[in-house]
């Protein structure tokens, strides 16, 4: 699917694929004459592109552009290869059943021990899914067998930058003493990165829940204004700038009609926050290393409610000969 983001026009969007060069599943979104779109979307369906092209360029409404000039600029873009052709944002859906207890993790980052560790307290207090927020890699040796406890253990793991940028290949930014220990990960690994999903959805205590790394995915060509659960990721990464501007906390609870979460768990920034705004609980998930300890959330129904703790546990110093 193409998404192109016009100017001058009502609609905040434009999608559509092109297959063998004829246009495929057009919509306008986000504004506009509901009728009209449809009309343009019915009567273009299955039509060559170049045949199209000349009937919509420069065709004149408001702001010296119209929906159908937009979309001849849309469809040059797609044909020269300015905008791409993506996936739509890949969604987790959790299996059906509710949670009542679940722990969250964020910026692994090849932490082995860590992983490891975490992973052991919280089964050992009835967690029943261990989530975590991106950059599970970081570039170096650990990654592998990282990647594989994660895989093994059923960990829910969403993609982050870093995730995505190692499993294709690419060396992410490091410095000069990081650099030496680059590794690439293993093919089935990257693999398995790829194909976790940027979001991931549960239910627990009653509620819908949403999680995902942060405001990366909007960068990304599949990413739509309008898709599910964007209202989310835009509201908290754009506007709350992950809940540290508080002076907008009652525009975000007016925006909260929009969510389909009440339950919105997010990574990235490296801090620990909860707030509760407009009945919905917003969570922002730290580093699982910080400050000499490994650090998770634990989130579960208790009574009918929802209780968040961050809970933290010191890092044992090993010999060196112990070290991974």
């Amino acid at each position: 699917m193409y998404v192109f983001k016009p100017k001058g026009i009502c609609p905040a969007e434009i999608h559509f694929t092109l297959k063998d060069n004829s246009i495929r599943d057009l919509r306008m979104v986000g504004g506009g004459c509901h009728g009209n779109s449809q009309l343009i979307a019915r009567l273009l369906d299955g039509i060559d592109v170049d045949k199209v092209l000349p009937f919509l360029d420069g065709i004149v409404c408001r702001n010296d552009t119209s929906c159908a000039d937009q979309l001849a600029k849309a469809l040059l873009k797609a044909k020269s290869g300015e905008i791409n052709d993506a996936d739509p944002i890949t969604i987790g859906i959790e299996e059906a059943g509710e949670l009542r207890k679940l722990a969250v993790i964020a910026e692994v980052q090849g932490d082995l021990d860590g992983i490891e560790r975490v992973h052991a307290l919280a089964k050992a207090e009835g967690v029943q899914v261990l989530y975590s927020l991106g950059n599970l890699v970081r570039g170096g040796h650990g990654d592998d067998t990282v990647v594989e406890l994660a895989a093994r253990e059923k960990i829910r793991s969403v993609q982050g930058p870093l995730d995505r940028m190692i499993a294709l290949g690419v060396q992410p930014p490091m410095a000069e003493v990081e650099q030496k220990a680059w590794q690439a990960l293993r093919q089935t690994n990257r693999d398995r990165l790829l194909l976790n999903p940027l979001i991931r959805t549960f239910n627990l205590c009653d509620r819908h829940g949403v999680a995902f790394h942060g405001g990366f995915i909007q960068d990304l060509p599949g990413f739509s204004d309008f898709g599910p659960y964007a209202a989310e990721i835009l509201a908290v990464c754009n506007l709350s700038d992950y809940l540290r501007d508080e002076s907008v906390f009652p525009a975000l609870e007016a925006m909260m009609e929009h969510f389909t979460a009440g339950i919105v768990v997010f990574g990235q920034t490296g801090e620990w926050k909860h707030v509760r705004l407009g009945g919905v609980d917003l969570i922002s998930i730290g580093a699982l290393r910080s400050r000499g300890f490994y650090r998770y959330a634990l989130i579960e129904c208790k009574d009918g409610n929802l209780d968040v703790q961050f809970r933290a546990a010191p890092i044992e110093n090993k010999p060196e000969g112990a070290r991974r």
